[in-house]
């Protein structure tokens, strides 16, 4: 089941395979958990947003007419329930692309300290507080661009926005970003060690998604046994009735058939690496860099790990994304093909 693209499972999952459904939850909770969080910045809304994901993927995944487009699927229904978690804790109605209405939900939800008492210990920690500054749908965008790697055009697609408007919420949220680096490099007397922006904050994700799971652990442990149970429970001919019943009073037919056009370079194709399956830009990633470490720890490494890691590396460029982006604006890709 594991070695299975999104395209098989997805087909067998309507074919009534409850297996390939929990296969499903179990290859994707992780990353739509942490993009949960980062959005909502709340670890319990988080929770919610990901239980009622998988209900409704697990209602809906018979009205999937291109499951090549899994992930973007189910991200687009994550970052749906994120938004009514959002509205469900306000009392009033403002637009959620101003600073107001963040900082008020900020101010309501978790401390805040004063700008002028803020200390940070690494650059990544600095970047990942000042993502949480940023409007509500800014930072939706970035994390789905930059932790998702989703395109800009697919990004537009799953909140149904304009292109144009996700250009400019990418643009004002880097904008915001480079300003309070700068007024904190200024105010503390500090420079921020990084080559360019992007780099920092594909970086910033890949540790702050690997720390938070190892947190969350127990509660990712705890969320399988209910999530199997729900599985199990609609798998049968009453849950199916149910499913049935539900669609059709309250959800109506889900149609994904908008994607058809979709004119991207999405890849599919998973990786076998060192006996880890590697199936999202993420991923190979993090191992890449966990390898290659910095120019110099990279220059240091056998021809034999050279050859090893080349695989990793082509996966990366053939995906031309932000991971990519990052290595090559980090100088990593230079080093790496001079030694090839």
């Amino acid at each position: 089941m594991k070695n299975k693209s999104d395209t098989q499972l997805v087909l067998e999952a309507k074919n009534g395979n409850e297996s390939a459904l929990e296969e499903i939850y179990h290859r994707y909770e992780k990353s739509l958990f942490y993009t949960a969080y980062k959005i909502t910045g709340n670890k319990d809304d988080a929770q919610d947003a990901l239980q009622d994901t998988f209900l409704q993927i697990s209602r809906s995944i018979c009205d999937i007419q291109r499951p090549e487009f899994l992930k973007l699927w189910m991200n687009r229904i994550i970052a749906g329930k994120c938004r009514d978690i959002f509205r469900r804790n306000k009392t009033v109605t403002v637009d959620m692309d101003t600073p107001q209405f963040y900082n008020q939900y900020v101010e309501e939800r978790i401390d805040h300290l004063p700008e002028k008492e803020l200390r940070f210990q690494t650059d990544k920690e600095l970047i990942d507080y000042y993502i949480m500054q940023l409007p509500y749908l800014q930072r939706e965008a970035i994390i789905m661009m930059y932790f998702q790697n989703f395109s800009l055009q697919q990004i537009a697609d799953l909140s149904n926005e304009p292109l144009g408007t996700i250009k400019s919420r990418i643009h004002l949220a880097k904008k915001a970003l480079r300003q309070h680096l700068a007024a904190y490099e200024k105010r503390e007397d500090v420079n921020v060690n990084f080559q360019s922006l992007d780099a920092l904050l594909v970086s910033t994700f890949a540790v702050g998604f690997e720390k938070t799971i190892m947190k969350m652990q127990a509660i990712s442990m705890t969320n399988t046994k209910w999530t199997k149970q729900i599985i199990s429970f609609l798998c049968t001919s009453v849950g199916k009735i149910i499913i049935v019943t539900s669609v059709c009073a309250v959800f109506g037919i889900v149609s994904i058939s908008r994607f058809y056009d979709i004119n991207h370079n999405v890849s599919n194709q998973s990786l076998i690496f060192k006996g880890k399956i590697v199936q999202t830009d993420h991923d190979a990633y993090f191992l890449f860099m966990n390898w290659a470490m910095n120019e110099d720890q990279l220059r240091l490494k056998t021809e034999n790990e050279i050859l090893e890691y080349q695989e990793l590396y082509e996966y990366l460029k053939a995906h031309q994304g932000a991971y990519f982006e990052s290595l090559e604006n980090s100088g990593i890709s230079t080093v790496f093909e001079s030694l090839i």
